[in-house]
């Protein structure tokens, strides 16, 4: 995959294209396991290609604030062999995406 994060709070990124990722296990553009919230802006995920999660997958900490944020990010042609052909998340109490 492109990026692999554990253990953070907050995790940012922004401005950046995942495209042709390819990884075997989870999430092809970007893992995160064990934090709090994941910022996704400006973010292009192309062409992505993973077991689980095509292009992002989350496992994230187990409490009531935990959330996903994405904005003004594109989703193309990623795709999963198993689950969450373009995000799988677990453990999410608060998911948004705007444009």
């Amino acid at each position: 995959g492109g990026i692999f994060i554990q253990n953070s709070i907050t995790v940012q990124i922004m401005g950046t294209d995942f495209i042709f990722n390819k990884i075997a296990g989870k999430g092809g553009g970007f893992q995160c396991t064990k934090a709090d919230s994941v910022i996704s802006r400006n973010n292009r995920f192309i062409h992505n290609r993973a077991y689980r999660g095509g292009a992002v997958y989350t496992l994230l900490n187990v409490n009531f604030e935990s959330k996903l944020y994405y904005s003004n990010c594109a989703f193309k042609e990623n795709r999963a062999k198993s689950h969450g052909g373009t995000i799988l998340s677990k453990y999410c109490m608060h998911f948004y995406m705007v444009k």
